[in-house]
């Protein structure tokens, strides 16, 4: 029992003396320009989804050290209903980029993966019952949002096509 302990401690030793204070620095926030230029607070234009007309205010903001932004938004009715998401963003050094998801409904996390190129950012992905495929453009102040989605009924299996079209305006 005494020679375990004592080789734990000698492994302990070993791993701090490998990683030295000098060693553990955190990497540089991510620097993507696009994504730079998202964050902040977004409002869309009204919009019409599923026969309602719709407003949504997002924010977007880096976090832990600049490796991953956050998106929260608030999705509103011409009826008074809201409901809240959150995505979860990382952007490699090549611009390909990953999301994940999350709204008020819980369940199946939204995956969708894609590629930033200049002011556009596409992707594609989504969840066991909505799939889809949207760009966004940056043009100054102003945020064009386009996507092609299949919403797919849970109890009946039914497809719905429905194509959004929105304008965020930067606040």
């Amino acid at each position: 029992m005494k020679n375990f302990i004592y080789s734990i401690m000698i492994l302990l030793f070993s791993v701090g003396v490998l990683f030295s204070q000098e060693e553990l620095k955190l990497p540089p926030p991510i620097n993507n320009e696009f994504l730079n230029a998202c964050e902040g607070i977004w409002k869309s234009e009204p919009y019409n989804f599923f026969g309602l007309q719709w407003t949504d205010e997002i924010s977007l903001k880096w976090t832990l050290n600049g490796q991953y932004m956050i998106l929260n938004g608030q999705s509103k009715s011409e009826t008074g209903f809201s409901f809240n998401s959150m995505t979860i963003l990382f952007v490699d050094k090549d611009g390909n980029v990953k999301s994940w998801g999350f709204d008020d409904w819980g369940g199946d996390v939204a995956y969708f993966e894609g590629k930033i190129v200049g002011s556009v950012m596409t992707m594609e992905g989504g969840t066991k019952y909505i799939k889809g495929k949207y760009t966004l453009e940056l043009n100054g102040n102003i945020m064009y949002q386009r996507g092609d989605f299949i919403f797919i009924d849970s109890e009946t299996g039914k497809e719905t096509k429905e194509t959004l079209d929105l304008i965020y305006k930067k606040l």
